[in-house]
């Protein structure tokens, strides 16, 4: 029997980059946003990987500030376990959570890590990508997708493939460089040499193998994660993580915290159209799906978007 996937939905972001349409108390993953249902990126998150077939229940990583957003959204998925952070420290803290929850209670799964704000045009490719990327799992690798990038973007990590891992998974392979968020000059230089693609955010590891890479390599924030971790309190299938201990945790993205340095990554081409909607400028290029018309601006002064 395949192992069994437990996606993992990163929520807790504050989508300053889509204010004013974004704002603290309802930011971008929680609007809806689009003319079809499900209306918001955070019920979209979760339609792409519903429990069954080896799919566990998700586990949802939030800011306690969205509790009732969370639960509403998540409502259809009552099995769902929601963790609540009591301060954001950025997708590292979350994830070194997320993995000891993991090596608790689900300690044979994989895990699908999937941030809330991306559009997924082909629902049906991107479940055998995840399929793929369970196989390289499997062997000790760290998966992330790679985007073949569209324009010389800043927000966005870059990567190049190296060793070739087709013997495991067809077109995967290792990853030879990992760099987060470069210069603009630097990302002209990426777009115009074919090896380099996006990273998509998206990661499938075992927890143990990424415990084992956090231990190597940021172990000061799987410190503390295990001491906020073990100081939270549980409340049917919600915990709330400490708030004195989550103060201690460093602001700092899992690329930048493990990923860049690890020689445990691994990537297989993203076969289907993908967006991350964090931005006026993303809004701006995005045009695949009908969006209503107060998001499908054409730049911060709010003039509409043609389709």
């Amino acid at each position: 029997m395949p192992t069994s996937i437990l996606p993992v939905i990163l929520c807790g972001g504050q989508g300053k980059r889509l204010a004013p349409l974004s704002t603290p108390d309802c930011p971008k993953q929680f609007m809806d946003m689009f003319r079809a249902a499900p209306n918001s990126l955070f019920q979209r998150t979760m339609e792409r990987l519903p429990p069954g077939d080896n799919i566990l229940a998700p586990l949802i990583i939030g800011n306690v500030q969205h509790r009732d957003l969370i639960r509403r959204a998540a409502g259809s998925i009552s099995e769902a376990t929601i963790l609540l952070e009591t301060v954001s420290r950025n997708t590292g803290p979350s994830i070194a959570i997320a993995c000891l929850w993991a090596a608790k209670y689900a300690r044979d799964a994989i895990l699908a890590i999937m941030p809330s704000d991306h559009v997924v045009t082909d629902v049906g490719a991107f479940r055998k990508n995840i399929h793929a990327a369970r196989t390289l799992a499997e062997h000790g690798y760290l998966v992330t997708f790679g985007i073949k990038p569209m324009r010389p973007d800043t927000n966005f990590g870059y990567i190049a493939p190296g060793k070739d891992l087709s013997n495991l998974v067809a077109g995967a392979s290792e990853i030879q460089t990992f760099l987060e968020k470069p210069n603009a000059a630097t990302a002209q230089s990426y777009l115009e040499d074919s090896r380099y693609f996006w990273n998509s955010g998206i990661f499938v590891f075992k927890p143990a193998t990424m415990l084992d890479e956090f231990k190597l390599l940021a172990p000061a924030i799987l410190k503390t994660a295990t001491k906020v971790f073990e100081a939270s309190k549980e409340l049917g299938c919600e915990m709330v993580l400490d708030a004195a201990k989550s103060n201690s945790f460093p602001s700092i993205s899992l690329d930048h915290a493990l990923m860049e340095e690890t020689k445990m990554a691994a990537t297989i081409p993203f076969s289907s159209e993908w967006w991350d909607l964090g931005s006026i400028n993303a809004l701006r290029t995005f045009s695949k799906e009908n969006l209503l018309p107060q998001y499908a601006l054409a730049d911060t002064t709010m003039r509409f978007l043609k389709f």
